[in-house]
């Protein structure tokens, strides 16, 4: 059976680069890669079985837990016990945002700037720069890059990627949207869906078992895994399930055995994956 990959589209989008990143087509000629428009069209698939793997963005450096429209965490799809869904593999991304024009246009000419809501908020204090600008969001900053192209209006830029600006043959009118260093990181994560077969994972050789804890305050799980021979490496909590949080510990790790430690009922284990070689690099971004 041929491997069925997802990620949010269209092209030049931030998961596409992560997934030409971990899988490269030219690695792997028989997989089927598909892009989604929205990112609950591609958890829908990835749980109905129609993938036998998604990329999903799932925590973002500055903003926390990612959610939909609707205020549902994506990493939800993971602890609902209707899906078969597990972590597979991990990519930690910096968010180089760019100011896209088109090729004639100037920063002078800009009436309306495609976005989509998280490039608004990392970029809020640059856009307070531009308050005249009208705002227009969109799933994706590829599909803002995109929607800028297609007016074919100089006074239409957006913010996006290099790869968007190469994709749509956009200029880069400015890349200086944040201070050195202070540049978004996303947290993608690559699930697999239980029900179907797909080769070995791709990762640095460290292993990172990722739980979901409901019940118990996020400060004292860390209180309770600093007692513990466990070796932390992330925790973050949830953004609207009061005393959720997630845990990532080094190494494979039996859920009995955090069971024993917590001493409640409420843990599910979201899989054991290959740690990313930037995990040590910018897992203390994502510490709270």
């Amino acid at each position: 059976m041929s491997t069925k990959i997802g990620y949010l589209g269209p092209a030049g989008s931030f998961s596409q680069a992560v997934c030409g990143h971990l899988y490269p087509q030219e690695n792997y000629p028989d997989w089927q890669f598909f892009q989604y428009a929205d990112l609950s069209l591609l958890i829908e698939a990835i749980a109905k079985g129609d993938l036998s793997l998604a990329v999903l963005p799932t925590q973002n450096s500055k903003s926390g837990v990612l959610v939909d429209k609707q205020e549902h965490e994506f990493l939800g799809a993971l602890v609902s016990e209707l899906n078969n869904l597990v972590i597979y593999a991990e990519e930690f991304w910096v968010l180089n945002f760019l100011l896209l024009g088109h090729n004639n246009g100037r920063i002078e000419q800009i009436k309306i700037i495609h976005l989509n809501p998280y490039a608004q908020e990392q970029c809020q204090e640059y856009l307070m720069k531009h308050v005249d600008w009208e705002i227009h969001k969109h799933n994706s900053s590829a599909a803002a890059a995109k929607a800028a192209k297609v007016s074919g209006n100089p006074s239409h830029a957006a913010i996006a990627s290099v790869d968007a600006a190469r994709e749509y043959d956009l200029k880069i009118l400015d890349q200086e949207l944040f201070q050195p260093g202070d540049e978004p990181i996303m947290h993608f994560l690559v699930l697999h869906n239980s029900r179907q077969a797909v080769v070995e994972a791709v990762g640095s050789g460290a292993m990172i078992t990722s739980f979901a804890i409901t019940g118990l305050p996020m400060k004292r799980v860390q209180e309770l895994l600093a007692t513990s021979n466990f070796e932390l490496s992330m925790l973050r909590a949830s953004k609207n399930v009061p005393d959720r949080c997630y845990v990532d510990i080094k190494g494979r790790i039996a859920t009995e055995e955090l069971l024993t430690l917590l001493q409640i009922d409420a843990v599910k284990c979201l899989g054991t994956f290959p740690a990313s070689s930037n995990r040590a690099r910018y897992q203390d971004k994502f510490q709270q």
